[in-house]
């Protein structure tokens, strides 16, 4: 539920107990406004904002999860919606929504028991007889635990 919608609910729950009369020179609103407000509580931004959560979050859940602000403001620029960097960037960090970044630098190990390497078959023997009988890789390119 909306906070708006929650704010009618309980205006119309309470409004028994005090006339519109007295609480709006006590809150410094005209009660114009209040009647304004009852009739349409969200504001022009308010539903922009809406329907713009919709599209950052959609975006967003699109890049699965990996898109920061700045990437996510140039997906809504190519999808024609008009918004500030900024905004984008307010609303994400309002609800939480945090870019994925990458992999984390390993951790240090300081002592304990060590997890034993394969054992080096080739001690290092240069000399082979024959074309294709050892085969050697690099893996330190791949992200492991």
């Amino acid at each position: 539920m909306q906070a708006s919608q929650r704010a009618t609910g309980a205006h119309k729950a309470r409004s028994h107990e005090y006339s519109v009369c007295t609480l709006c020179p006590a809150m410094e609103v005209h009660p114009s406004s209040y009647y304004d407000w009852l009739n349409e509580p969200l504001s022009k931004r308010g539903k922009e904002d809406q329907q713009l959560a919709v599209h950052i979050k959609q975006y967003w859940l699109g890049s699965g999860g990996h898109a920061g602000y700045r990437n996510l403001h140039l997906n809504l620029i190519d999808a024609n919606i008009s918004c500030g960097r900024d905004r984008v960037q307010r609303f994400m960090r309002s609800n939480g929504l945090r870019a994925v970044r990458g992999y984390r630098p390993p951790g240090g190990h300081y002592g304990g028991s060590v997890h034993e390497a394969a054992p080096n078959l080739l001690n290092r023997q240069s000399e082979l007889s024959a074309p294709n009988q050892w085969w050697v890789s690099d893996i330190t390119c791949i992200h492991t635990q």
